[in-house]
């Protein structure tokens, strides 16, 4: 059988070998809908090297996993941020729709060099605003790459982003790396939605890059005395 090609990515002092193939008989369309997960996208690049560097002790921004933190990357396509943050000490649940759970555990398997790695990286399917059960009703961080697209459609983002409120806990933090696109409508409508459910910080740009910092709008519920013992 003819190996499948890869694509070599360096982030921080490792590099990851992916394969961009999501099925062994056929090439994927580039662009189109599920298959856009048959690329590494520049995002996902950008996001992978923020995450070495926000591990680091002298970094403000927190990404501290050594402890084997919880990690859910939503969209993962080739799974390069979800297989950083477990090379990192996560432990990572990489999730897709069904047609790319294949390309994700052919890298696993591949990237995963120890035992110890093996065994805290998953794979499962889902689907963006679906109510299926995830192992875990939160996690530490959530990673999210290029999810957000005008070819999507807005219930596509609107969509994760029910999802990402719904895994969120008080202390989950959301690292989504976006590249702008146009006029980046699809961003706006995506940020107008969250308004009332996550707070969303950029806090990194470099060329049509954006990083952001989403955390859960918990509503503080204060009830007087007289209501209580009403």
């Amino acid at each position: 059988m003819t190996p499948l090609p890869l694509v070599f990515v360096v982030v921080g002092d490792r590099s990851y070998a992916l394969s961009e193939t999501l099925h062994r008989d056929a090439l994927a369309p580039l662009f189109s809908d599920v298959w856009t997960a048959s690329r590494v996208w520049d995002a996902s690049r950008f996001l992978a090297e923020r995450l070495v560097r926000f591990s680091s002790p002298e970094s403000p921004l927190a990404f501290d996993v050594r402890a084997g933190q919880p990690v859910l990357e939503l969209g993962s396509g080739c799974g390069l941020a979800g297989l950083v943050a477990s090379s990192l000490g996560a432990d990572v649940l990489l999730t897709d729709q069904a047609e790319a759970l294949e390309l994700l555990r052919r890298n696993v398997e591949t990237n995963a060099t120890s035992e110890s790695m093996r065994a805290r990286v998953d794979v499962a399917e889902f689907r963006w605003g679906s109510e299926d059960l995830l192992p875990r009703s939160s996690y530490r961080y959530i990673l999210v790459s290029d999810c957000i697209n005008p070819i999507y459609g807005p219930e596509s983002w609107r969509n994760l982003a029910r999802t990402i409120h719904r895994f969120s806990h008080g202390d989950t933090v959301t690292y989504l790396a976006h590249e702008v696109r146009g006029e980046d409508e699809a961003m706006a409508d995506f940020l107008a939605f969250c308004a009332d459910k996550l707070l969303c910080e950029c806090i990194d740009r470099e060329g049509q890059m954006s990083l952001f910092r989403i955390t859960k709008i918990v509503e503080e519920v204060t009830m007087s005395v007289d209501a209580v013992l009403k």
